[in-house]
């Protein structure tokens, strides 16, 4: 094992067949610095806070982890390359990927586990050129831990999976341009808070979205299946339910003959139904359930019930 310090000069780095770290700071991690890692678990290590940018270093190879430790009340910013990498944070750290090629699918995102808030942030850009052209970035095939998620920019895609929600406690867009998408049968968002994305489905048969909030619930645009929005933990009003029907966007995600539906349910699952097409209400019904639950009497204005 060796370790390696940067100075604020060109620093060149080569490691050896055990494992090795190299610490830095804001002030000696530049664009002057090749780091080659070797043939064991080679560490950069970024102490403090400040910009540390991995993706303008004139080499940075062979490394299979970037450890942030930042103990200060600043925030560090850290910029990622194409290479693949795992980044385990202490402290308030933000990651940013500006482009689609400075994303590797197979990245790894640690949060502070130290606190019961989240600390780490992960930023997703798109601000190239003009017209801004759509981007999308694919997280099926990461992994993350206590990560806030924000798409900064215009026409954002992400692709998402439950692996991703599952570890992602939000996701944040800046315009209603940006979206998330998902190829599977499920979602699960019970955990995961959604503002600004439009949540869609790419499943020709449709996506079961489930989610622990109203707000979460109405970010669902869905697809052209059969799609489902299922409450855990609370209810949905009858006024709630009318206006995630009523504010179904007819983009380009949803087609002319896309369905939604919304099953209602707290502490046990429930039957009710609503099911639209193309926007509008046309049937209140109930499905039958595994176990039984309590049925209740739903009136609809008779200019629904056509």
């Amino acid at each position: 094992m060796a370790d390696f310090t940067l100075t604020v000069g060109a620093d060149t780095v080569a490691g050896g067949l055990a494992d090795d770290t190299v610490y830095a700071t804001a002030a000696t991690l530049n664009a002057g610095d090749s780091l080659t890692g070797g043939a064991g678990t080679d560490v950069l290590a970024l102490v403090g806070s400040g910009n540390f940018n991995i993706n303008q270093l004139a080499t940075f190879t062979g490394f299979e982890r970037i450890r942030v430790d930042n103990a200060t009340t600043s925030y560090v910013n850290l910029t990622l390359g194409s290479q693949p990498i795992e980044v385990d944070t202490t402290g308030s750290v933000s990651i940013q990927a500006n482009l689609p090629s400075n994303w590797n699918g197979s990245n790894i995102i640690n949060g502070d586990a130290s606190h019961t808030w989240n600390t780490t942030s992960l930023i997703f850009y798109n601000y190239a050129g003009f017209p801004i052209a759509p981007v999308t970035y694919d997280l099926t095939s990461n992994t993350f831990s206590r990560v806030n998620i924000t798409a900064s920019g215009d026409n954002i895609t992400l692709l998402i999976n439950n692996a991703d929600t599952a570890g992602i406690q939000s996701f944040a867009a800046s315009t209603q341009t940006d979206k998330l998408a998902t190829a599977g049968s499920t979602l699960d968002l019970s955990h995961t808070k959604v503002t600004g994305f439009s949540v869609t489905s790419t499943n020709a048969l449709g996506t079961a979205f489930t989610v622990g909030d109203v707000g979460t619930a109405f970010q669902i645009a869905g697809g052209a299946g059969q799609d489902t929005i299922v409450a855990n933990g609370f209810s949905f009003s009858a006024d709630q339910r009318n206006s995630i029907f009523a504010t179904a966007p007819s983009s380009p995600t949803v087609s002319a003959s896309a369905r939604i539906s919304a099953i209602a349910s707290s502490q046990r699952p429930r039957s009710r139904r609503l099911s639209i097409r193309a926007g509008r209400i046309r049937s209140y019904r109930l499905s039958p359930v595994m176990e039984a639950a309590p049925r209740r009497r739903c009136q609809l204005p008779r200019t629904l019930l056509r």
